[in-house]
């Protein structure tokens, strides 16, 4: 998990109610991401289940996104943290994880655009803000994001329920300044320098990495 993607779950779970259980599906371990990747002391005192479709480190229970074998509506909160882009049937998975979220359930879902690939075990997928809405549409509520340049941003992310959700009126402020990485004086101008030169779109989202986008789908 990258650090601003942390960042940006501590941000949301001290703004919205994450009902328990929380179920994080995709939370197996990678070696080096230890650290980061376990997010269950942002969720302190609630109940919460590691799934992932192997066993292994900060699994908990092993669940195939596309069957899940949870009864319908046994799921209080739901993250998918960096998840999707390895799940084979994006589409069916968003759908499972509908079934089983509980009516005053949310689910939180981020994923990468601009970045390599990386096979844990396989990388299927890139999103767009537009494209995690439409996965969304099986709960009635939806909200989008990224971060990075508009048109080519690093990061994607959703929010959506069964039921309204109430945001802070600051909120997409608070997230660019928890989910904010320092770029460098020398590395500004470079950039500054290579939208001029070499290559606009390019350079132009490099240097656009801290700005934050949040609206309702």
């Amino acid at each position: 998990m990258r650090p601003h993607v942390r960042a940006l779950v501590g941000e949301f779970a001290r703004a919205v109610d994450f009902r328990e259980p929380i179920h994080e599906f995709g939370s197996y371990l990678v070696g080096g991401q230890e650290r980061l990747a376990d997010v269950r002391g942002l969720f302190p005192g609630k109940s919460f289940v590691g799934c992932d479709v192997r066993p292994g480190p900060g699994v908990d229970l092993v669940a195939d996104l596309r069957r899940l074998t949870l009864p319908d509506r046994s799921v209080g909160s739901a993250l998918l943290l960096e998840t999707l882009e390895h799940t084979a049937d994006p589409v069916q998975a968003l759908r499972e994880v509908a079934r089983v979220l509980e009516p005053r359930g949310v689910l939180l879902v981020t994923s990468c655009l601009d970045f390599k690939i990386h096979a844990y075990p396989e990388d299927y997928f890139r999103f767009t803000p537009s494209g995690i809405g439409v996965l969304l549409e099986p709960l009635a509520h939806r909200w989008v994001g990224s971060q990075g340049h508009e048109k080519f941003p690093h990061t994607v992310f959703g929010f959506a329920s069964h039921r309204d959700v109430a945001f802070p009126a600051d909120f997409t402020a608070r997230l660019e300044r928890a989910c904010r990485v320092p770029i460098p004086a020398a590395r500004r101008l470079l950039y500054v320098l290579g939208e001029k030169l070499v290559d606009r779109v390019s350079f132009r989202a490099a240097r656009a990495w801290n700005r934050i986008e949040f609206r309702r789908a």
